[in-house]
């Protein structure tokens, strides 16, 4: 099966092309950066550019990983952000609403507004609180407007591996490889954490299916950026060398307001059986473990 790959050279897509097992697969990359992963150095900006593609390779189905995903950024330089996250999207939605094909595409919990007490499910109703939010809302609208067969995937918090992915988690390791001696921590936003490598894993599982429609995805349990950095340094034995301390979020002085509950309802994916979902905590052990953190 041939797979087209957007946005190759970004997190989820080194998870992908690093999965176990992959001989019923032909991966092809593309992206605007180059990448040990991609093949196809395009801007799917440009739709000419990315018919092309589609000429040449036949693909069976679409990943479709490529996005900006930094919030305030976004945020500043919104045509930035409609451009590789809406139009993008539109793109490859017209090409491939004629040729009968899926698409998986990735969302987050942040096109909720966060001010529900309970963990969100997938038929809530949608109120982006940042530009970001909203420029993956209006992806996801426009897919289950005009195709049938697509997997849409809401996630928490991306963990994936700390040399590609240069965030959150990437951070966290780059200042205790420095020695930090002190880290700070939001304890006043909750969410959800997805970790790249276990959806790869229900990835290659759900494409064989016709589960079709839009999904939760994250491991079992909620937690705060503060909790997340305690448990590294219980279990890199740090948590008397390095001092950790509360924040609220609005320390921090973000550009693009964050919503306060990013926590998801998983009950959906978790029906359909066919991917064993480990608590947070379980999950974050094994991925400290694989990446030598």
């Amino acid at each position: 099966m041939k797979i087209l790959i957007t946005g190759s050279s970004g997190t989820l897509a080194n998870s992908v092309f690093t999965t176990k097992n992959l001989n019923r697969y032909k991966l092809f990359g593309v992206d605007k950066k180059e990448s040990n992963n991609t093949q196809y150095l395009v801007d799917i900006s440009n739709f000419v550019q990315l018919r092309k593609i589609f000429t040449e390779i036949h693909p069976k189905i679409i990943f479709h990983f490529a996005s900006e995903t930094n919030v305030d950024l976004c945020e500043t330089d919104k045509l930035n952000a409609i451009l590789n996250n809406f139009v993008t999207t539109k793109n490859l939605v017209d090409i491939i609403k004629t040729l009968n094909i899926p698409i998986v595409f990735t969302s987050t919990a942040s096109i909720f507004d966060g001010k529900k007490n309970f963990p969100y499910k997938e038929e809530d109703k949608p109120s982006p609180c940042n530009f970001y939010a909203l420029t993956k809302h209006l992806s996801e609208e426009y897919i289950k407007t005009n195709l049938s067969k697509y997997f849409i995937f809401r996630f928490g918090w991306l963990v994936g591996n700390p040399k590609i992915d240069q965030k959150f988690f990437g951070k966290i390791k780059l200042k205790l490889k420095d020695n930090g001696s002190k880290l700070f921590g939001v304890n006043d936003q909750f969410g959800s954490l997805t970790f790249a490598d276990e959806f790869s894993d229900l990835l290659f599982k759900i494409i064989n299916t016709n589960y079709f429609g839009t999904y939760h995805f994250a491991s079992e349990g909620n937690t705060s950026r503060y909790q997340i950095i305690s448990e590294i340094l219980k279990y890199k034995s740090l948590s008397k060398s390095v001092s950790l301390e509360n924040k609220e979020l609005k320390y921090f002085n973000l550009t693009a307001q964050r919503p306060q509950n990013e926590i998801l309802d998983i009950q959906k994916v978790k029906d359909l059986g066919i991917h064993k979902i480990k608590n947070w905590k379980d999950d974050l052990k094994n991925y400290l473990e694989k990446y030598d953190f």
